[in-house]
């Protein structure tokens, strides 16, 4: 089995820059380097997911990082949409 060290670095550097440049664009500017890790990596997955379906292909280590970008705004604008439709309705969760 092979194991590839640096594509988990690159993996690992541009989920924290995605999660970083995501959450300052949507004004979250107090999260973590693991929220920002975690933003940047989930927001990836979603991104690459759509643009896959959309027939959109990118190569790169900036192009990864704008997808990752945009998928980790996605994602925040995606939870912010959660959180305030369950305050409106009394829910808890």
């Amino acid at each position: 089995m092979y194991f590839d060290l640096g594509g988990l670095i690159a993996t690992l550097i541009i989920s924290v820059v995605a999660g970083f440049i995501a959450s300052y664009a949507m004004g979250e500017q107090k999260n973590t380097l693991l929220t920002n890790l975690l933003l940047g990596f989930f927001g990836s997955w979603i991104a690459t997911f759509i643009a896959a379906v959309l027939g959109i292909h990118f190569w790169g280590f900036v192009a990864n990082i704008i997808i990752a970008t945009l998928g980790a705004i996605l994602l925040i604008w995606a939870w912010r949409a959660f959180i305030q439709s369950n305050a409106k309705s009394g829910r808890r969760f």
